[in-house]
Parts: C-alpha cells; sequence; structure tokens
C-alpha cells in the first residue's frame, strides 16, 4: 500500500509531459550550437542522421557489442559504411568458398 501511495506521489509531483514537437524543438535547439553535431532521428531506419561542425554527414546506430550488455553508438561516414559492408561480404564470401580437400 506504500508503493502505491508514494508512486502516486511521485507521479503528481512530475512534471506533465509535453508535446513531441515541442520535445524535437527543445532538442534541436540543444543540439544546435556550433562547436557540437546536430543530429536527427529517422524513424523509418531507426538511426541518426548528424553534423559534424565541418559539414561532414554521420550514421549513428547503436549496435550491440559482443560480451556486453551494454550497446555501443557508432558513427560512420558514408564511404566508412561502404568499406564495413565490402569487408563483410568478402568474409562471407570467403567462409562460404572453403572446401574440403579431395581424399582419393
Amino acid at each position: 500500500m506504500r508503493f502505491i501511495i508514494i508512486a502516486l506521489l511521485l507521479q503528481a509531483a512530475a512534471p506533465a509531459p509535453t508535446e513531441p514537437a515541442e520535445q524535437a524543438a527543445a532538442q534541436e535547439q540543444a543540439t544546435s550550437t556550433p562547436d557540437q553535431m546536430t543530429c536527427v532521428y529517422d524513424r523509418q531506419t531507426r538511426q541518426r542522421i548528424c553534423t559534424t561542425p565541418d559539414g561532414e554527414r554521420l550514421r549513428c546506430r547503436r549496435e550491440r557489442v559482443m560480451g556486453s550488455r551494454m550497446p555501443v553508438t557508432l558513427c560512420t561516414t558514408a564511404r566508412e559504411d561502404e568499406v564495413l559492408e565490402r569487408d563483410s561480404r568478402d568474409a562471407l564470401n570467403r567462409s562460404q568458398r572453403i572446401t574440403t580437400p579431395d581424399v582419393h
């Protein structure tokens, strides 16, 4: 019973949730300082598109690291994405082409 009362008191004391448009505007203002990256979240691809102060565009996404529970945010350029994709495709092709020697 105490926990319910405490939960109700905490919920009543919490500030009212703002509209999603207001949240997006507040986030845009917070990330619009000239010495930081500006980021926009794309819901369709579930990733952030960030722009550095130099004008370079980065694609940021959360990835799980093997052996860890904590995901890591990985930001890469379009060129780095192409290299990662090519390397993983080549590794897959090499592993599928492994043959066993014929014993006669």
